[in-house]
């Protein structure tokens, strides 16, 4: 009987990273001769870092998100982690557009009112964004309807945050310069498009991720303005 075939039984629901096909299926193709390919793709690897998924910002960058979020980058180098005391905007040298400004607005998946706590920066997925100011990563990872995010603390009781990353370059505990590249603009979380949520905290207590109030970051950056 069709109930008391193997495969409905509830032990055998698949584990993240199993194959899902029978012997003979996709997972014997040659292309799994490659070691690199099976260790970087494979049932233990992470499909959402393939870069011929990720360039057209896909889902694939959901398939292991907490894994995405804290891979960081081979090639990040520790920065001073010394603030010069004012913020630069993080996508300064790019052809950003500002989609969405602090304050209240119109949810754009729900059409109600509700308040924005930083400001959107789009851009193409993949581009390279950057700490407004020197200081130590407090924060590095999937953050629910953020998606990959990034906290700051600068010192002196400010900080910023960098959300729906593509790419987050950096870990806890890393220390950057001003204007040193820490992720990629992406679409993760609850997100329409590619771009970073940027966020501004004064008054961050350090060793509190939760102390402090978001302000409008063209407080301290002079952003372009809203798209129309």
């Amino acid at each position: 009987m069709l109930g008391q075939h193997v495969y409905s039984h509830a032990g055998n629901v698949l584990r993240y990273g199993q194959f899902t096909s029978l012997p003979g299926g996709a997972e014997q193709h040659e292309i799994w001769k490659d070691p690199a390919i099976l260790s970087q793709y494979g049932p233990n690897g992470n499909a959402g870092q393939n870069p011929l998924l990720a360039a057209i910002n896909t889902n694939s960058q959901r398939c292991n998100p907490a894994l995405l979020a804290s891979n960081g980058s081979v090639n990040f180098q520790q920065g001073s982690g010394v603030a010069s005391g004012k913020l630069a905007n993080p996508l300064a040298d790019s052809s950003y557009v500002v989609t969405s400004n602090f304050g209240w607005r119109y949810d754009p998946f729900t059409g109600d009112t509700d308040w924005h706590s930083g400001i959107d920066l789009a851009h193409s997925a993949g581009t390279p964004f950057r700490a407004a100011d020197g200081g130590t990563v407090v924060m590095s990872q999937w953050n629910g309807d953020y998606g990959n995010f990034i906290l700051i603390d600068h010192g002196n009781g400010l900080a910023t945050w960098y959300a729906h990353n593509q790419t987050n370059y950096v870990k806890v505990g890393d220390t950057v310069d001003p204007g040193q590249v820490i992720g990629t603009v992406g679409s993760t979380g609850r997100s329409t498009g590619p771009h970073i949520d940027f966020g501004v905290v004064e008054g961050y207590v350090k060793g509190n991720i939760h102390s402090g109030t978001n302000v409008d970051p063209r407080k301290h950056i002079n952003f372009k303005g809203l798209r129309q």
